[in-house]
């Protein structure tokens, strides 16, 4: 029995012997696809788990080589968690609401956020915070920066030298 079958049949140093074999088609898509939020570890990780439906799901009976299939089935779930993520990013682009609107029309829900904290809190709220950062452009996070040290819109405009008209949400209909 070779190490293809022995992979198939669920031996796990085959598995892992075969799938560095294939390493390759994984490095050529982590140089062509980026995805937000995911490290290097993570994307392997997605290439582990459709490398194992791949070996699941193929038939020697077809014309195509195992490796263009693999190659195939990673491609269309990189693809797809793009998309996912593309519509995720327009659904909370919908959604949002600027600070500076919910500052005005709300102005308890802001400090609420920061004070009468636990300490575990405190650590979640962080947390969050730096995940948020993760999704924001350069001058977005240069912005929400000098928000926090309490500068208002004008104050910082001045210090971006931009336009107070760059801070206006768009409405994404």
């Amino acid at each position: 029995m070779g190490i293809f079958e022995q992979a198939q049949m669920g031996d796990s140093e085959a598995f892992t012997e075969l799938f560095e074999q294939y390493r390759p088609v994984l490095q050529k898509y982590q140089h062509r696809f980026f995805l937000i939020g995911f490290a290097k570890e993570d994307v392997e990780q997605e290439a582990r788990i459709v490398f194992y439906q791949a070996l699941k799901h193929f038939d020697e009976k077809h014309a195509a080589a195992f490796g263009s299939f693999y190659s195939r089935a990673l491609s269309n779930r990189l693809i797809s968690l793009i998309r996912y993520q593309a519509a995720f990013k327009r659904q909370t682009d919908y959604l949002s609401t600027s600070l500076e609107r919910i500052s005005e029309e709300h102005p308890e829900y802001l400090t609420s956020l920061t004070s009468n904290q636990t300490p575990e809190q405190e650590v979640l709220l962080q947390e969050l915070l730096e995940e948020f950062t993760h999704f924001l452009s350069d001058f977005e996070l240069q912005v929400f920066q000098l928000l926090q040290r309490g500068l208002a819109l004008e104050q910082i405009a001045q210090q971006l030298a931009v336009s107070t008209k760059k801070f206006e949400v768009r409405n994404p209909d």
